[in-house]
């Protein structure tokens, strides 16, 4: 059994279209606010990581597509 393959990567930006690009994307950023604030993707959600019990809070849609 080989659990480990090597398969062809992209660029970071290509998947972060790729993700941009479905429907009801959500994109959660877990660093802290002051990290958040010095750069983040446009519409993402900041919770930072010691938070993340609140998630239910912020994103109550179990069904979500949620990018971290």
């Amino acid at each position: 059994m080989k659990l480990f393959t090597k398969s062809p990567q992209k660029p970071i930006q290509e998947y972060i279209k790729e993700a941009q690009a479905k429907e009801d994307s959500i994109f959660l950023d877990v660093r802290t606010p002051e990290e958040y604030e010095e750069g983040h993707l446009e519409n993402s959600l900041n919770l930072p990581l010691h938070e993340l019990k609140k998630i239910d809070t912020l994103i109550p849609d179990k069904e979500a597509c949620v990018y971290i």
